[in-house]
Order: structure tokens, then sequence, then C-alpha cells
């Protein structure tokens, strides 16, 4: 513990607020690092299909709060799912043609591809347009029609949740808990 002399109550004055201006400035930065870090942990938590949605998550920092900004336009209802709906198709017919390649892999490299689902969609969309082959041909428009499959279940059921975000608030606030503790630990 370290002893401050003061002559007076002035001067204790002014040694308390600049030693508070100094802990604000740490509770601060501890603050930002908190919202740099937590944007790498959502980043590993959001579905991946063409990397949209994992760019637009990012932190607004400075001043006096710290903010992790998810700011693609489908960000909440991947979050929180969706009441039935019909989606446009073309993302759709992207999507499929993207998994339907992904499902060609290599069991090792499917592993390896980003987002919790993707490996499984992969392997479903794959088996579907195999499905679909005749002849040892498929279809130019098989993937649409699978789009269309899709597009008829979101306007029946909508979709599920995927609760990236709010799965990562325990990881983010276990970062913010040591960097909070260890800026307060800085005693001046």
């Amino acid at each position: 513990m370290k002893t401050y002399r003061v002559g007076s109550l002035g001067e204790l004055g002014a040694l308390f607020a600049r030693h508070q201006r100094e802990r604000e400035q740490r509770l601060r930065g501890a603050t930002d690092e908190a919202a740099r870090t937590g944007v790498s942990i959502v980043k590993r938590r959001v579905p991946v299909a063409h990397g949209e949605l994992r760019e637009a998550v990012h932190a607004e920092t400075g001043g006096s709060r710290a903010t992790i900004v998810i700011d693609a336009p489908h960000a909440a209802p991947v979050e929180t799912g969706s009441r039935p709906h019909t989606p446009p198709l073309a993302p759709l017919v992207a999507w499929v043609k993207l998994r339907g390649a992904q499902g060609l892999l290599s069991e090792r490299q499917i592993g390896r591809l980003p987002g919790k689902s993707t490996g499984a969609h992969a392997k479903a969309i794959a088996s579907e347009l195999a499905g679909m082959e005749s002849g040892g041909a498929l279809d130019v428009q098989a993937p649409v029609r699978i789009a269309r499959a899709i597009q008829q279940a979101i306007r029946r059921r909508g979709t599920k949740p995927h609760w990236y975000a709010r799965g990562s608030l325990a990881a983010i606030r276990a970062v913010l808990h040591g960097l909070v503790k260890d800026a307060l630990s800085h005693a001046p």
C-alpha cells in the first residue's frame, strides 16, 4: 500500500480527483479491450454462409462506452429466428450452390469449414443434389428447386434461432471481469 502526504484538504481533494481520473481511464481501456476481444468471441459463434454476418461484427470504442455491434440487416433474424415469411429466392439459391459445392469436399475438409452447422448443411444439400441426379447428370434447375423448398419451409414455419450473440455473453462477461479486476488492482 502506498502512502501519500498532503498538506491540506485541498491537496487531498486534488490527489483524490487525479487518482479517480486515472482509475476511470483504466476502466475505459478495460471496457474497450473487452469489446474488441468480444468481437472475436462473437465471430466464432456466428453462422457462416457467405461471410456477410461475420464481417458485420465490430466494436465501437472510445468515449464513455464500448459496444459490440452486429449491423448486417439479417443479424437479428439469424440470432432470434423469424416468424413465417417468404424470403427472396436468389440468396437461397446461392446458399444451396455454396453448400452443394462444399458437400463435395472430403470429410476432413468439411470438418474444417467455419460455422457450427456448415458441415451438416453441406452434406445434406450434397446428398439432396445427388438424389436428383439422373443418368449421372444433374438438372441445372436442381439448386433452384431445393431453394424453393427451403423458401416454402420458411414461409410455413419461419426460421430457428442461432443465439450466436446471446451464447457469447458469458465468455465476454468473463473477459470483462478479468480486465476490470486487473484495471482496479493497479492502484496509483
